[in-house]
């Protein structure tokens, strides 16, 4: 089980899930950059860390304000594929199986309702 300094920074490191943009995979190499200290903690070995890492540089385009519950469940999973009760592939299949879901979640939820109740309080404000 990992501990709670490094979910802390796996934490902070969620908030730059949005610094390494590219048309190729969009947010992906900031999801990788954002697991990165848990998968350091879980694979002592570092061939094994390096192959964890590059197994998470593919495509991931989620709200990127709703990445958190898909990280953490995602680290789960990789405990669960260092112990050998799970394979790998299933981790891809998982993060691509709730992109769409936690994208349309946050564009409603953040650009649909925070969004405009932000403006009306600023405008009620000034």
């Amino acid at each position: 089980m990992i501990n709670r300094f490094t979910m802390f920074k796996v934490f902070l490191n969620s908030f730059f899930i949005q610094s390494a943009w590219s048309f190729e995979k969009m947010q992906g190499l900031g999801f990788a950059s954002a697991i990165a200290p848990a998968i350091n903690y879980i694979y002592k070995d570092r061939d094994r860390a390096a192959a964890a890492l590059k197994r998470h540089m593919v495509f991931y385009n989620a709200h990127p304000y709703m990445a958190s519950p898909i990280l953490g469940a995602v680290i789960r999973m990789e405990e669960d594929v260092r112990d050998g009760k799970l394979d790998a592939g299933s981790i891809a299949s998982f993060k691509e199986s709730l992109i769409g879901p936690y994208g349309a979640i946050g564009d409603t939820f953040f650009w649909g309702s925070v969004r405009p109740i932000a403006s009306i309080l600023g405008v009620l404000t000034a």
